[in-house]
């Protein structure tokens, strides 16, 4: 059986419980895709204390364009808070439509946004890799979502 195979029902069941079947969510629905990407991910890559390390290059080697995504908003909030304002300002006038005055209450979504690692460096030369990369949509994912829920916590709150 092919890899699509394989996820092709586990996804249409993820999506069908984001979208309320047997009383779901979207944190059950992340739940099953959480579950369905270490399932490849340990398949793929057998052996122990690596989860992370094989969730997020399963979700790179796989996931298509959107893996290589960075949240520009998240990377430019940690460069804020570690000191960088140079390299924030710069991500800031990359992207000068979303950030500043009157533009705090705009709800942002990725296509609006985010950009690719050769993008980011492009605007700030500075940035190294695992600062960029520590903000890439897998990474995210499995820190922000999968390790809430797997811990417990709603991500929804």
């Amino acid at each position: 059986m092919g890899l699509e195979r394989f996820v092709e029902r586990p996804l249409r069941v993820a999506a069908a419980v984001n979208e309320g079947a047997c009383g779901g969510s979207y944190a059950e629905a992340c739940t099953l895709i959480s579950g369905l990407i270490s399932s490849v991910s340990s398949f793929v890559w057998p052996g122990r204390g690596m989860d992370r390390k094989r969730f997020v290059e399963a979700w790179v080697s796989f996931g298509g364009a959107a893996a290589l995504k960075v949240s520009v908003p998240l990377l430019r909030r940690a460069l804020r808070m570690d000191g960088r304002l140079d390299e924030a300002q710069l991500l800031e006038r990359a992207r000068a439509g979303m950030f500043g005055a009157g533009y705090s209450a705009r709800v942002l979504t990725g296509d609006d946004v985010d950009a690719t690692e050769d993008e980011v460096r492009s605007w700030c030369s500075t940035i190294d890799r695992d600062t960029i990369r520590a903000h890439a949509y897998p990474v995210l994912f499995y820190e922000q979502v999968r390790s809430m829920l797997v811990r417990g916590a709603d991500p929804e709150v």
